[in-house]
């Protein structure tokens, strides 16, 4: 004759755990606009040590120097992508809308080499930090979404 023994298992604790996982996708997308934001620093360092300066203590115009007026945006989301972008734009009219013509160049005309000629800063600033500035992202998404 065999005996059936009943055990009565109780589990708590899964209210808890529900409302985190439901907070999870809230949390994640403030780490991640946290790491993209802090992980474009090198960059922007790297950008304005590269960038050129004008001879004149107080810049161009008096508007100061292009290489301190290198931001980072604010971060940005097109479907699941998200981003921040490290200086100009093709649209920036700021005092410094020239920074754009350094970069990408501004004409292909014989004399344009000579005066207009492209002298990229942003390019080789990412290049050179783009590993340091994925250790940052890395290292503060880890952190964050195991506290």
């Amino acid at each position: 004759m065999s005996r059936k023994t009943e055990t009565d298992i109780r589990l708590y604790g899964f209210e808890e755990l529900y409302q985190k996982l439901d907070a999870m996708p809230n949390k994640l997308n403030s780490v991640v606009d946290k790491a993209l934001k802090e992980c474009a620093k090198p960059v922007k360092e790297e950008a304005k040590r590269r960038a050129r300066k004008s001879k004149s203590p107080t810049g161009t115009s008096g508007h100061g120097h292009m290489a301190d007026h290198i931001e980072i945006s604010d971060v940005e989301q097109k479907g699941t992508e998200k981003r921040v972008i490290v200086g100009f734009t093709k649209g920036d009219n700021s005092p410094f809308f020239y920074a754009k013509f350094i970069e990408w160049g501004a004409s292909s005309g014989p004399w344009s080499s000579q005066y207009y000629g492209k002298k990229p800063f942003m390019r080789p600033a990412y290049k050179a930090k783009v590993m340091e500035s994925l250790e940052i992202f890395k290292k503060i998404i880890g952190k964050e979404i195991t506290k």
